[in-house]
């Protein structure tokens, strides 16, 4: 594994996804005790997007499907969908 897939690996891992809920969290927490500065959330949920969507932005600039993660393995769901039962509930 090389130094460069050891970073991609790291920034899309559970922990970067963690850091981004608690920096979500933290602008929630200073929205409500009135200190949000609109230019730090601004570079906070720019950030997030940069680091998550990085792929996707790479293959739109190169002309690539945007939407592959960076092993090739396909596509990358952007969220996941919860199975739905479509049957009436019997009371």
């Amino acid at each position: 594994m090389t130094v460069v897939q050891s970073i991609l690996d790291l920034f899309n891992s559970g922990l970067a996804r963690m850091l981004a809920i608690l920096a979500v969290i933290g602008l929630g927490l200073a929205a409500m005790a009135g200190k949000l500065s609109w230019i730090m959330a601004t570079r906070v949920v720019v950030g997030i997007v940069l680091v998550f969507g990085a792929s996707s932005i790479v293959g739109l600039i190169t002309g690539k499907s945007g939407n592959t993660d960076y092993h090739g393995k396909g596509p990358v769901p952007a969220f996941e969908v919860a199975a739905v039962s479509t049957s009436p509930r019997s009371s």
